[in-house]
């Protein structure tokens, strides 16, 4: 599924997310996507992702602490934010990322496989202006981080 989005002059398109291991499933992906925004943001591709979530029927199980979000850095080439499941008041916060693909392979560590798996999905969409995103979450089974292309 495609969603696009038009903000003044510029198009936005987010398309299903492409998990670098089964572990999670794209709607999660696109979940995380979201809730690693900035809380209140008006930037377009945070609200094309929101949309395309809202478009597909997708809750948004995270709340991010508050303050929690820091923008990317010319150290560190991604945003981080410290979400937590929405509704359980005891659930522990973790942390997730959001941003370039490369930057956060390296983050995670990713094995040569998911690499080479990752960047063959990403280059089929390279032809049509994709820009990749790429969100890396909590560690689950050794999987560290999952993807969610999408043009800003």
């Amino acid at each position: 599924m495609k969603t696009t989005l038009i903000d003044n002059d510029l198009t936005l398109a987010v398309e299903d997310a492409i998990p670098a291991s089964p572990v999670y499933a794209p709607e999660e992906i696109l979940a995380l996507a979201v809730c690693a925004s900035p809380n209140g943001s008006r930037d377009a591709g945070d609200l094309a992702l929101l949309h395309a979530a809202r478009e597909r029927g997708i809750t948004l199980p995270y709340a991010q602490r508050e303050n929690s979000w820091e923008a990317p850095s010319r150290e560190r080439p991604y945003s981080t934010a410290v979400l937590k499941a929405a509704d359980k008041a005891d659930a522990s916060p973790f942390m997730v990322a959001r941003g370039n693909l490369k930057a956060l392979e390296k983050l995670c560590e990713v094995s040569s496989l998911e690499k080479e798996r990752m960047n063959k999905a990403f280059e089929e969409h390279s032809p049509s202006g994709f820009e990749p995103v790429a969100v890396a979450g909590p560690a689950r089974r050794g999987a560290c981080w999952a993807s969610c292309p999408c043009t800003p």
